[in-house]
């Protein structure tokens, strides 16, 4: 009995040994600068190799393209049917083919966004190309649709996994 009681001691006092760190932000060499004004409720924000951030605009309707030097944005493309209401729905999840812009012809950008289907929330999967002269996305193609949508807890989130496909998190839709 007494050796359990002494490896709870000897455990209480390691746990309580830990020291949080009081350094602050600035002392540990970051800043805070504002990149860009005029986004409507960014929510995905992505390094691109093109040097740029691409973000996708909740309710804005589009996905934007900022460069993170000066500030200045390009709308690559506008999303009129992305259904916005309250919460966390219209244009969502933002993904970068990962061959995007190194000449192998795969130069896709998917976007997760919701929209009205007889009378209700869906949300669907558009995988665009881009045009490096223009500057826009193009050539929209629905991957998958018509999947269930709610306000809360949607997710909307698209990621390509290093098996080269693409995922897409749905939420719990407000469960």
């Amino acid at each position: 009995m007494a050796r359990y009681l002494w490896t709870a001691v000897l455990l209480l006092v390691c746990a309580s040994g830990v020291v949080r760190s009081t350094q602050n932000p600035d002392q540990a060499g970051f800043t805070q600068s504002v990149v860009a004004t005029g986004l409507e409720h960014p929510w995905e924000v992505t390094w691109g190799l093109d040097g740029h951030l691409w973000v996708s605009e909740r309710t804005g309707k589009r996905i934007s393209r900022v460069n993170p030097v000066d500030g200045s944005k390009n709308v690559t493309v506008e999303i009129p049917e992305a259904f916005q209401s309250i919460a966390q729905d219209g244009v969502l999840g933002l993904a970068l083919h990962p061959r995007l812009l190194q000449g192998t012809g795969e130069d896709y950008v998917y976007v997760a966004f919701t929209y009205q289907e007889q009378a209700s929330p869906r949300l669907k999967v558009r995988r665009f190309s881009y045009d490096q002269d223009t500057r826009v996305l193009r050539a929209p193609v629905d991957i998958i649709a018509s999947l269930p949508a709610h306000d809360d807890h949607l997710g909307g989130r698209l990621a390509i996994g290093p098996d080269d496909k693409l995922y897409l998190g749905i939420g719990d839709q407000g469960g």
